[in-house]
């Protein structure tokens, strides 16, 4: 049974309210894990480990090697590949089983590397606020995530809305293909959504969700010509006579450029990212090798293998109209899968619901991130799964400085997903309640 629009409205507002009561408590939780970040990934999961603990649930704590994932839908040269042992917190409520569904809310807390000094306008680590904007490294990469999920957590814990389904909260690493929602997804009973909790890469903040993600291939193609057969010093008047490693790059882009373009799957771009033949003080001599850099996306309607096919095929085409010797070798660096929701998926819609309600406009679903967390929950276990999160700006992924997190869009992204997350989970047939004051909670006496 549906419950009629005055109890969204009623569990909505009421959420809000607490939500605006500790709004400065909820700042500062995420000002907390900037400084803490300052210490490295395994300080935040410590922080958010202890925080786990003082909500109460089941919380588990597990180490894994990312270099042992493997999924059906993607590859990963082993040179890519986080090597260290990683670390991941995952928090579960059981539930009251007559309760709504279940869902899976995620976020990652590895940051981007700081190497040597900065040329920010404020320490990296020390919280520095400029109207609505916090500013501090990782806050949108993605702590305010984390802080989010925390957030959530205490709101709810706070609310009269106590009849929930399960809830599955994690915190997971995600840089340098560590996929640490995979190790995550076998270790939990299914359920029947997902939230990750990410700032759009885009800017957009809650103007957007994600509801898909592009495929990628990442290659590297190595060429080898031949000199010309000469004494001389200078190649340049015999170079008909050899095979030039850098114009067999320039033939090979031009043809992956135009495959693209031709008969290839709808939707795929491929593009030429580096070229390196030669060297910049022998400008007299063929160079015998070039590197090729290729990278393609392509949209969840195209599989992996068609996009891999492309590049084989348009590297043998190629190689048909070379001379004898000219020779080129494709190393595959990685290729992910894309993954899409439908915009009528009931969690998707729901989503959107909650997001016009509480910020006044409707998002637009958004696919155009590539390689997003959202595709291993929806690819790995058909869980439908959206990214969301605040108004953010310079990422240092992005190569800019000053990473920012809009503090309105912060506060208003905590009491979308509370809402989202009583309404998936709560049950249908709960009446609108009165809020009672908070009370303490046993805590759970680890094993």
């Amino acid at each position: 049974m549906t419950p009629p629009p005055s109890a969204f409205a009623h569990r909505r507002a009421v959420l809000a309210h607490i939500i605006d009561r500790n709004a400065l408590r909820y700042v500062a939780t995420l000002e907390d894990l900037i400084i803490l970040s300052r210490h490295g990934e395994s300080a935040v999961q410590s922080f958010i480990e202890g925080r786990f603990r003082q909500l109460g649930g089941q919380v588990e704590t597990f180490q894994y090697d990312p270099r042992t994932i493997a999924v059906p839908y993607e590859f990963v040269a082993p040179s890519l590949v986080a090597s260290d042992r990683l670390t991941a917190v995952v928090s579960t409520w059981p539930g009251d089983g007559g309760a709504g569904k279940s869902l899976l809310i995620f976020a990652h807390p590895d940051s981007e590397p700081l190497c040597g000094p900065t040329r920010w306008n404020s320490p990296p680590f020390e919280p520095k606020r400029q109207g609505t904007r916090l500013f501090g490294w990782g806050i949108a990469d993605d702590l305010a995530g984390l802080a989010v999920m925390l957030c959530v957590l205490d709101a709810v814990h706070a609310s009269p809305f106590r009849r929930l389904g399960r809830l599955v909260l994690a915190t997971a690493p995600s840089k340098h293909h560590a996929r640490g929602i995979v190790p995550v997804l076998d270790r939990i009973a299914p359920v029947d959504a997902g939230l990750y909790l990410h700032p759009p890469e885009s800017g957009a903040g809650l103007a957007q969700i994600k509801t898909g993600t592009l495929g990628t291939l990442h290659c590297r193609v190595h060429l080898s010509g031949r000199p010309p057969v000469t004494a001389e010093p200078n190649q340049i008047p015999f170079s008909e006579d050899g095979i030039n490693a850098a114009h067999l790059a320039l033939d090979l882009a031009q043809a992956l450029r135009a495959s693209a373009t031709e008969g290839a799957p709808s939707g795929i771009v491929v593009c030429i990212t580096y070229l390196r033949a030669g060297t910049r003080d022998r400008l007299h001599r063929i160079p015998t090798t070039a590197e090729l850099g290729v990278a393609a996306v392509f949209p969840a309607t195209v599989s992996p293998e068609e996009a891999r096919n492309l590049l084989a095929t348009s590297c043998g085409r190629t190689q048909e109209t070379w001379s004898p010797g000219a020779a080129a070798t494709v190393e595959c660096l990685s290729i992910t899968a894309g993954a899409q929701l439908a915009p009528e998926d009931a969690f998707v819609r729901l989503v959107a619901r909650e997001i016009a309600a509480i910020v006044g406009y409707p998002p637009t679903a958004y696919d155009r991130h590539p390689a997003s967390d959202i595709r291993h929950p929806i690819l790995g276990g058909g869980i439908p799964t959206v990214g969301l999160g605040p108004r953010a700006g310079n990422l240092t992924q992005a190569h800019a400085i000053d990473e920012w997190v809009d503090l309105d869009e912060y506060l208003s992204t905590i009491k979308v997903v509370a809402s989202v997350l009583v309404e998936w989970c709560g049950a249908p047939e709960e009446a609108p309640a009165p809020a009672r004051p908070r009370t303490a909670t046993p805590r759970r006496r680890d094993n």
